[in-house]
């Protein structure tokens, strides 16, 4: 690959004195999306932790989702339309500025936490569905609360490079990777840890998790008398799966652009403007994805949408009957 592809600012923000009409664009769209962003997963931040019939094991990753979405969304503006400083010097504060925070280290790490926390849902949607009795030994509050915790640390782990291969150069925060066969080993991992290793698991799981359930929708069908409750208990884990399908689609969607152009510019040195409009719509297409999640609650999850009917209508609510909670789907 040559190293002239690589350019300077290749993940930074762009310098003030450098910006023009397409950064203006770029940065208009950030400031609308991040808006959707933040008020959106706040507001299901603020649903689950306000619903007592919320807090379930799926719906405590859920919520991880939206509290790492909505930190995505913090980080992302405050990245491009937050103050900086221009022109850095050599010194140690603004060193560890450029490698830290120039570089975008945590807005990236933090998009390989939520990629990994919708594969752990969608882990724990299968053994619900697929594995019932394993679920209900497994999924326990102090197991999920250890997953989460892991999450938030391997997305902060995989992104190692990220500060080690920025560093000042002539005033601005310069990104090169000097080992050619550490780029490529980078391109293989990103592009395996945000793209071949989700979309693999999403595939099997969701596959087999629809043919347990239309086993079960049939099974059902047949023998009315007894499975009346259980019925019940297959419309909710239909809902909710059907809610979680969407958002990986939505997944797939933002990310397969992105993911591809990337991998074949690390890996393959293939073309690709670091500072160009089409990298520039890579980035807003994977920024996308973190203010989507919300609007699909919305629209598809019943149970979520009479919890914002109950936290919202400012009045004593019945509880949430445990039917329509998706912690209870946990039968065959």
């Amino acid at each position: 690959m040559d190293d002239s592809n690589y350019n300077a600012n290749a993940t930074s923000p762009p310098a003030e004195s450098t910006i023009g009409l397409q950064d203006v664009l770029f940065n208009i769209a950030i400031g609308f999306i991040g808006a959707i962003g933040i008020i959106g997963n706040g507001t299901v931040c603020f649903v689950i932790v306000k619903v007592k019939s919320m807090r379930t094991a799926t719906n405590i990753l859920i919520l991880n989702q939206s509290i790492l979405d909505l930190t995505i969304s913090l980080v992302f503006v405050l990245s491009y339309l937050g103050p900086t400083i221009d022109p850095l010097s050599d010194t140690f504060r603004e060193t560890v500025f450029c490698k830290f925070w120039l570089s975008l280290y945590p807005l990236w790490s933090l998009f390989d936490s939520s990629s990994l926390n919708l594969v752990a849902i969608t882990f724990e949607r299968y053994f619900a569905i697929v594995h019932p009795v394993m679920h209900h030994n497994k999924f326990k509050g102090s197991g999920v609360r250890g997953v989460i915790a892991a999450i938030w640390l391997s997305g902060f782990s995989i992104e190692w490079f990220w500060p080690y291969v920025h560093f000042i150069d002539n005033g601005v925060c310069t990104n090169h990777f000097n080992d050619k066969h550490l780029e490529r080993f980078v391109g293989l991992m990103v592009f395996f840890v945000e793209y071949l290793f989700p979309m693999t698991v999403f595939i099997y799981c969701y596959v087999k998790i629809f043919i347990v359930l239309r086993t079960r929708v049939k099974e059902h069908a047949t023998n009315t008398v007894a499975s009346n409750q259980g019925s019940t208990y297959t419309k909710a884990s239909q809902n909710v799966t059907k809610t979680l399908c969407v958002v990986v689609i939505t997944y797939f969607v933002c990310w397969t652009v992105p993911s591809l152009a990337y991998f074949q510019n690390w890996v393959f040195g293939g073309p690709l403007d670091w500072n160009g409009a089409f990298y520039k719509f890579t980035v807003l297409s994977v920024f996308c994805n973190v203010c989507c999640n919300p609007i699909i609650y919305g629209l598809i999850w019943e149970h979520f949408r009479k919890a914002l009917k109950q936290v919202f209508a400012c009045k004593k609510s019945n509880k949430i009957s445990p039917e329509q909670s998706v912690a209870t789907v946990t039968r065959a």
